[in-house]
């Protein structure tokens, strides 16, 4: 009988310990759905302001890869004009040289 009274008493302690720890748990379930849910959106804030500044950042390189493609385009353009004033060049030069030849023989 004293057994029995010592075994009860301790399943009595146990089970009152059970029910106080499934309801702090459940109790605390609003405050961690509230605290889940703030860093939550603490994730989706910072994220979003990750994509923001990744997105101006592409916005500024396509910028700068526009301008560039205008620089390369215009010195292309100086290109051409050079190559067409050394062809002038050389064709003035073989002139002056049939000139000069022709010269020599009068």
């Amino acid at each position: 009988e004293e057994l029995q009274a010592v075994v009860s008493a301790q399943r009595a302690v146990q089970k009152k310990q059970r029910d106080a720890l499934v309801r702090s748990s459940t109790d605390s379930l609003p405050t961690q759905a509230r605290a889940q849910a703030a860093a939550v959106a603490d994730l989706e804030s910072q994220h979003k302001l990750h994509v923001s500044e990744l997105e101006q950042r592409v916005a500024s390189l396509e910028s700068k890869l526009r301008s560039s493609e205008r620089v390369v385009a215009d010195r292309g353009q100086e290109i051409e004009q050079l190559q067409e004033v050394v062809a002038r060049y050389k064709a003035d030069e073989a002139k002056m040289k049939e000139l000069s030849a022709a010269n020599r023989s009068l």
